[in-house]
């Protein structure tokens, strides 16, 4: 953990296969994320919704490892998106696959090149 953000945690991937299927955030969860990281002076966040073969945080029909297997019920990108529009915070996403090391996605064209003047591509 850390200040801003207490409930970070290291978790094996054996505990985080385990518990996926019992994940479920605290109501609210994406609007406090949001109010703390404007309130540490972050001007963007970045969301890995989908990691390579991993958890998508959307309810998606085109896998089964995904939010909608949870008693959640939610989809957790969308809240994301909307809490930080609401504290003033850019919304970035991430997501990756097989063939995709890291797809970073905004909605603003201006947004996005001026990302990719501070991203560092690695080969």
């Amino acid at each position: 953990g850390s200040p801003v953000f207490p409930a970070c945690q290291d978790i094996a991937a054996a505990d985080y296969h385990a518990g996926a299927p019992d994940f479920r955030p605290t109501p609210g969860a994406a609007r406090d994320w949001m109010q703390r990281a404007a309130g540490a002076g972050m001007r963007y966040a970045v969301f890995t919704t989908k990691h390579h073969d991993g958890f998508a945080m959307w309810p998606t029909r085109a896998a089964d490892w995904s939010i909608a297997r949870t008693p959640y019920g939610g989809d957790l990108v969308r809240e994301y998106v909307d809490a930080a529009r609401a504290a003033g915070v850019l919304a970035l996403i991430a997501a990756a696959s097989r063939t995709t090391p890291v797809l970073l996605i905004t909605h603003d064209p201006a947004e996005a090149t001026a990302i990719a003047a501070h991203c560092v591509s690695f080969s």
